[in-house]
C-alpha cells in the first residue's frame, strides 16, 4: 500500500497530496501576479462594499497565499524525517541558487542578488529548526529557552519517545497525547 493510499484510508492528507495542493495554489498565485495584474480580467470586481473592492486578481492572490504555509510544513516534516540533514540542507541551497537566476531575471532584469526567492526563506527556516534541535539536545550547554516566546505555537512540540508520543510545553507541563492517555481508573 502506498503512502497516499494509507493516508486516504486513515483520513489525512499525504505529503504528496500536500505538495500537489501547494503547487496548484502557487500556480494560481503566480497567474494572478504575472498574468491577471496586466489584464482587464484581473480588475473584474467580485465584491464591493464601501471603499473595499475584491477583484479576480485579489481572489487569485488570496488562494495562492496558502502555498507558503504548506511548504513550511513540508520543510519541517522533511527536517524531522530526513536521513541526512546535511544533504537535505545542501539540496535546499542548490535549488535556492538555481532558482535565483530566473527569479532575478524576471524581477530585476539582472543577475544582481538584491532580493532573494522564497527558497532562501525556506532554507533559513530549515536551518533554524536544525539549530533549535541542536541546542535542545540535553548534552548542549546552551539551552534555547529564549526561543519559546517568539511564537505561541513554537512552545509546544510533539516528540516521539520510546513510551509513545508526548506533548511538551515550555512551562514544563508534560502529558501524554490523547491517543495514548491512560484511562481515569488507572490514573490513580
Amino acid at each position: 500500500m502506498t503512502d497516499s493510499q494509507t493516508a486516504a484510508r486513515r483520513g489525512y492528507l499525504s505529503g504528496s497530496t500536500l505538495k500537489l495542493i501547494a503547487v496548484i495554489t502557487m500556480l494560481i498565485d503566480h497567474i494572478g501576479a504575472f498574468i491577471l495584474s496586466d489584464l482587464p480580467a484581473g480588475e473584474i470586481v467580485l465584491l464591493a462594499t464601501g471603499d473595499f473592492t475584491f477583484t479576480v486578481y485579489n481572489a487569485f492572490r488570496l488562494v495562492g497565499r496558502t502555498a507558503f504555509p504548506i511548504y513550511c510544513f513540508l520543510i519541517a516534516e522533511g527536517a524531522v524525517h530526513t536521513r541526512n540533514r546535511i544533504r537535505y540542507g545542501c539540496n535546499l541551497l542548490i535549488f535556492a541558487c538555481i532558482s535565483e537566476i530566473p527569479w532575478n531575471l524576471i524581477h530585476a532584469d539582472s543577475l544582481l542578488f538584491e532580493r532573494q526567492n522564497v527558497f532562501f526563506t525556506l532554507l533559513f527556516g530549515y536551518l533554524c529548526i536544525c539549530v533549535y534541535d541542536l541546542l535542545s539536545d540535553s548534552r548542549c550547554p546552551v539551552q534555547p529557552q529564549c526561543c519559546s516566546f517568539s511564537c505561541p505555537a513554537s512552545s509546544f512540540r510533539l516528540t516521539t519517545a520510546s513510551s509513545g508520543s508526548q506533548w511538551y510545553s515550555s512551562s514544563g507541563f508534560s502529558a501524554k497525547s490523547p491517543s495514548h492517555s491512560a484511562s481515569p481508573a488507572s490514573a490513580s
